[in-house]
């Protein structure tokens, strides 16, 4: 059964204090709807796709908006990778998303196929060291076979 109320420790004291003596922000209630309320501004925004960040969301970095020589550092910097991502699209004549993904789909095929030939090439690598010593060993003992 949980509990019918939350208690906190404060650094200054050792003993826990239930939330109601702390005042109305530490209710169960309102801490629940700021989790939501946090939850939903830490979506995937425009600077996030796939899961990858490629730049620095000046909009949310609490260290950007509190140093403006930070957040100019930080502009300089995502300026310098949006216009590495511009080189190597133009580079790849990659014109859409479309592109790109068929790109990846390609890539990643010709690396399973790169995979698989590495894994036979391994094997029969493995085959004929083991070839190699036996011969070594016959050519060795070869006067011994004789008698």
């Amino acid at each position: 059964m949980p509990f019918a109320h939350l208690m906190f420790v404060i650094p200054e004291r050792e003993k826990p204090i239930r939330s109601k003596h702390l005042g109305t922000d530490f209710e169960k209630k309102h801490i629940e709807e700021v989790l939501a309320e946090n939850a939903k501004s830490h979506q995937a925004g425009p600077y996030q796709a796939y899961g990858i960040r490629l730049i620095v969301d000046l909009e949310n970095c609490i260290k950007a908006q509190q140093n403006q020589y930070y957040a100019r550092k930080v502009k300089i910097g995502n300026l310098k990778q949006m216009a590495g991502t511009l080189a190597f699209l133009q580079d790849n004549g990659i014109g859409s998303l479309e592109e790109l993904s068929g790109l990846l789909s390609s890539t990643y095929f010709d690396f399973n196929e790169k995979q698989k030939a590495l894994r036979s090439t391994e094997s029969r690598l493995r085959d004929v060291n083991l070839l190699i010593k036996n011969t070594g060993q016959y050519l060795a003992n070869k006067d011994v076979y004789k008698e």
